[in-house]
C-alpha cells in the first residue's frame, strides 16, 4: 500500500454497516471508500472492538489527521439510539487514543445542506391519500426518493461515482468527508 502524506476520514457511524471515505488532504480526491459490516453472530464488545481496530488501522495507514462523523440523532427507537452510541463512543476513543484530538461532529441536515442537498417532500400517494415520498424503478426494485437517494445521486455527480441506493453508508461518509475537507480548507 502507499503511504498517503496526510489524509481526512468520514465515517458515517451504525451499528450495522458504518460507511468510511478517506480524502487526501492535498488534492482533495478520494482515496479509498467502503463499510465495515457487524458481524451477526458476535458479541456486543467483540463487534465494537472490530470496528475501533478498522478505523485505527484506517488512520494509521492513511496518515489521517482529522476525523468527522454524523452526529447521533436521538431517534424514536431506544434501541437503535443505544447501539449508535456505543459505536460513536468507541470511535471517540479510538480517535482519541491515536490523535489525542476530538472527532468533529455533524448534524445530518448541516452536512447535507453545506453540499446542496435538500429533503425532498412527500407526495400523496393517490392509492390510500397517504404522504409518501415517491418511487422509482432502480435496477428492477422500488427504491424511494428520499434523503438517502438524494444523498446517493449528489454524491455520484460531485466525483463521478456509481453508488447504488443500498450503498448509501458509503454515500453519507463521503458527504461527511467532503465537508470536513470544505471546513478545513475554508480555515487555511
Amino acid at each position: 500500500m502507499k503511504k498517503i502524506k496526510t489524509s481526512i476520514l468520514g465515517i458515517d457511524p451504525s451499528y450495522h454497516s458504518s460507511g468510511y471515505c478517506l480524502i487526501d488532504f492535498h488534492s482533495g480526491k478520494i482515496i479509498e471508500y467502503g463499510v465495515i459490516l457487524h458481524v451477526k453472530d458476535v458479541g456486543l464488545c467483540k463487534s465494537l472492538y472490530d470496528i475501533s481496530e478498522k478505523i485505527k488501522s484506517l488512520i494509521i495507514d492513511y496518515n489521517v489527521i482529522s476525523v468527522a462523523i454524523e452526529q447521533l440523532n436521538f431517534s424514536s427507537n431506544f434501541r437503535t439510539s443505544q447501539a449508535l452510541l456505543r459505536v460513536q463512543g468507541a470511535l471517540m476513543r479510538v480517535v482519541y487514543e491515536i490523535k489525542q484530538q476530538e472527532i468533529v461532529q455533524f448534524h445530518n441536515i448541516s452536512w447535507r445542506s453545506k453540499l446542496g442537498i435538500k429533503r425532498p417532500k412527500k407526495e400523496i400517494n393517490t392509492k390510500n391519500g397517504k404522504k409518501e415520498y415517491p418511487t422509482i424503478k432502480v435496477d428492477n426494485k422500488k427504491v424511494k426518493k428520499d434523503i438517502k437517494y438524494i444523498t446517493v445521486v449528489k454524491i455520484n455527480e460531485m466525483y463521478g461515482l456509481n453508488l447504488s441506493y443500498s450503498e448509501n453508508d458509503i454515500a453519507d461518509a463521503i458527504g461527511i468527508c467532503t465537508c470536513l475537507y470544505q471546513d478545513i480548507k475554508a480555515l487555511k
